[in-house]
């Protein structure tokens, strides 16, 4: 008896996980079509296990085909339950056409409708199992009542069928349940795959990812394009990380740089984004390394490749804007106010003197209101452009301070280095000779200039030079303009 319950359980459990795991790999588009290949395969259940019915005393046995009749109406939907119905009647009545096969298959029909009707029932699956099992074994005492005729009989047989039935669908329960769980989660791991494989595919960036084993698991298409490699992504697969590496290590300006960098970050296994490296071709790349964690191990990683030339000659042009006055092509404000510090510390540090040039065009106002502001425009531009060329092969910074003025902030240098570029700027601009017939001093374009030059300290701030500098252009001004003060 043992035997034969374990032949039907195994018997069970093998159709339960054939129609649960490998009838839903094999992806039919039909939905019904599945239903009848579900309906077909708990058939064939029903009639294996009349076929391994179990024998008890006195030639009477116990058969387990309302088992996959209850599957199938729970677990599958009502074409696949009543195809499996269908199957177990023709196959009841073809062992044998008599009043017993009849009342089997009548109580069979019964049990169909009545796992149909709790199936649509909106309960667990446990609840349908546990009602759908009293309702079968109900029925199956009915069927028994009206085949043996001997109550005593009756009574000595039914509690067999009470356990056999109910530790099956126990089992039957866990088994289903763990299936669904198992194809539920497998479906969502592959639509997810699915999408990632997507994302990964169309993006702009290469991407090249690597198992804990050191092998290649997965590359796109940008990855090669972006190297423009003679070989397709799949052909990288399984290959080591480190034979892609060497491949392409020769397209940086700095191979050897690039090819340690790579190892640092990977031996690391820590996060390293925005990692910029250049081609020899003038592009410029950033990578990535991703580290792939699961419950706190190391899985492998992903590198990001991304061509950012584009993003940086945009950053480097907005960088040169924002530094460069609009009109006269020389450093604005801005600029200069960013060095005065930066120069400051540093003649600080080195105990040098710090200078300043501040410089403002003589009567440009009535040079503005005489030839107007295009002409104006363009002296601004020549004296600018003289100012620029005197200093562009030194440490100094020439800048456009506002309006007409100008300035040239000279780290390292005293008054004396500073008056000299002043004399030259000065007699540059008399022998450039830009006509201004309304100047009060001299009927060419002219300079007042200030000088100031501090040694930083503690006790002197980047303020004072500034101030001393505007109180000795102020003094050029007043003694008669067209001269070069020095703040002492």
């Amino acid at each position: 008896m043992l035997d034969s319950f374990f032949i039907n359980m195994v018997t069970f459990i093998s159709f339960l996980f054939f129609n649960g795991m490998i009838i839903p790999k094999l992806s039919f588009k039909n939905k019904n079509l599945d239903s009848v290949i579900s309906g077909v395969t708990f058939g064939m259940l029903g009639l294996v296990l009349m076929y391994f019915s179990i024998s008890l005393k006195n030639n009477t046995i116990v058969d387990l085909r309302h088992l996959a009749i209850i599957m199938s109406f729970i677990y599958s939907n009502p074409i696949s339950g009543f195809i499996t119905t269908v199957i177990i009647i023709l196959g009841r009545l073809f062992i044998g056409f008599n009043s017993t096969s009849i009342i089997a298959s009548i109580i069979t029909l019964i049990l169909s409708l009545v796992c149909y009707l709790i199936s649509t029932k909106k309960i667990t699956s446990l609840k349908k199992i546990r009602y759908a099992n009293i309702s079968s074994l109900i029925l199956i005492l009915l069927s028994l009542i009206l085949n043996l005729k001997d109550n005593n009989e009756v009574l000595k047989l039914f509690p067999f069928h009470v356990l056999f039935s109910t530790l099956s669908l126990f089992l039957a329960y866990l088994i289903a349940e763990y299936i669904n769980n198992y194809n539920s989660t497998y479906n969502k791991l592959k639509y997810t795959s699915s999408q990632l494989d997507s994302l990964l595919s169309n993006l702009n960036s290469g991407i090249l990812a690597q198992n804990d084993h050191g092998k290649i698991t997965y590359s796109n298409l940008a990855l090669i394009d972006l190297f423009g490699l003679d070989l397709s992504p799949k052909y990288l697969v399984e290959k080591n990380e480190n034979y892609f590496m060497d491949i392409i290590k020769y397209e940086f300006s700095n191979p050897t740089y690039f090819i340690s960098t790579m190892s640092k970050v990977k031996y690391n296994k820590t996060l390293f984004i925005n990692n910029e490296f250049y081609l020899k071709d003038g592009r410029t790349l950033e990578i990535d390394y991703i580290p792939i964690n699961m419950d706190n191990q190391y899985k492998g990683h992903f590198w990001n490749f991304k061509d950012v030339t584009i993003r940086k000659n945009i950053e480097l042009k907005l960088k040169t804007l924002s530094e460069i006055d609009g009109l006269t092509g020389i450093s604005n404000r801005r600029v200069f106010d960013e060095n005065l510090s930066l120069f400051f510390k540093q003649c600080k540090d080195s105990k040098t003197y710090l200078s300043l040039i501040m410089m403002d065009i003589d009567y440009f106002k009535l040079y503005n209101d005489n030839y107007g502001h295009l002409e104006g425009d363009q002296c601004l531009k020549k004296v600018a452009m003289l100012i620029n060329e005197l200093t562009k092969n030194t440490p100094f910074l020439a800048a456009r301070y506002g309006g007409e003025e100008f300035v040239i902030l000279m780290p390292h240098s005293n008054d004396d280095a500073a008056l000299i570029i002043s004399n030259s700027i000065k007699s540059s601009l008399e022998y450039l000779s830009i006509p201004h017939l309304y100047s009060k001093v001299t009927p060419i374009i002219s300079l007042s200039i200030g000088i100031s030059s501090i040694l930083p300290n503690d006790n002197i701030t980047e303020d004072s030079l500034i101030k001393m500098a505007d109180e000795a252009l102020y003094l050029a001004k007043r003694n008669g303009r067209n001269q070069i003060h020095i703040f002492k």
